[in-house]
């Protein structure tokens, strides 16, 4: 089994909710600097982490864990990382994802928070139509953490995000993409940025999904979960994901 070395202070972030494991089991993060390896792990912090046939996979502003899942469903070794704890069962690292970059992923699909970064956020730095100086400083802050995913030592990357506001000048993204060509029936534009990645592929389908400007509907209620909510990946998006590039 690979073994990866686990900082110290990383050892009470590591969960796998209420998931059940055997005591043979152990997890190994590896991170430059930070001394030998610790053979022994409490139960909370042991997973399966590496075999030879797999990828390591890192799912990067994730709490819902539904792209870490599906390609764990796929037999690869996957963790998602947040600063909130994961919904449901499953590796999670509850931090600051710069923390675990440098752990040997062998991929990284980021999902960085788009608030000041889409089209729609636009509103933030342009209240009144009047330029806002502080919702551009913040806007730039969440670029330089978006460039810094895009940007990190991992050979293949995805950053997922909405349509991006043009004054910030993100890179231009490799593709467009619908939740209802991979089978979910909503719209909802999501850019691709890939590296060392092709194109999802799909069958556009002829049907007429349901829009997310629909009062009521699923991406305008929920209350104070309403932003959580659409910040999730569809599943139909996670699967292919898991299926075209979990192969490569």
């Amino acid at each position: 089994m690979t073994r990866l070395t686990l900082i110290p202070s990383m050892l009470q972030k590591i969960s796998l909710g209420t998931s059940t494991i055997s005591n043979n089991t152990s997890i190994y993060l590896s991170r430059k600097g930070y001394g030998d390896e610790i053979p022994t792990l409490t139960l909370n912090q042991r997973m399966l982490w590496r075999r030879k046939d797999n990828m390591k996979v890192l799912v990067a502003c994730e709490f819902s864990g539904i792209v870490r899942d599906a390609f764990i469903a796929k037999g690869h070794d996957a963790i998602s990382c947040d600063l909130l704890p994961t919904e449901r069962p499953g590796a999670h690292y509850q931090g600051d994802v710069r923390d675990i970059l440098g752990n040997g992923f062998d991929l990284m699909i980021a999902h960085p928070p788009c608030t000041y970064l889409s089209n729609a956020g636009a509103r933030f730095m342009y209240p009144k139509g009047i330029l806002n100086q502080e919702g551009l400083d913040i806007a730039l802050k969440a670029k330089e953490f978006f460039m810094e995913l895009y940007n990190t030592d991992i050979k293949q990357i995805c950053i997922e995000n909405p349509i991006p506001t043009k004054i910030i000048g993100l890179p231009k993204y490799s593709q467009k993409i619908e939740p209802y060509y991979f089978g979910d029936m909503v719209q909802k534009k999501t850019c691709l940025w890939l590296k060392n990645l092709p194109l999802l592929t799909y069958k556009k389908p002829n049907y007429k999904p349901e829009s997310t400007k629909l009062a009521g509907n699923w991406f305008n209620k929920g209350g104070k979960d309403r932003q959580k909510n659409r910040a999730k990946t569809f599943p139909g998006i996670a699967a292919a994901m898991a299926e075209q590039w979990g192969r490569l």
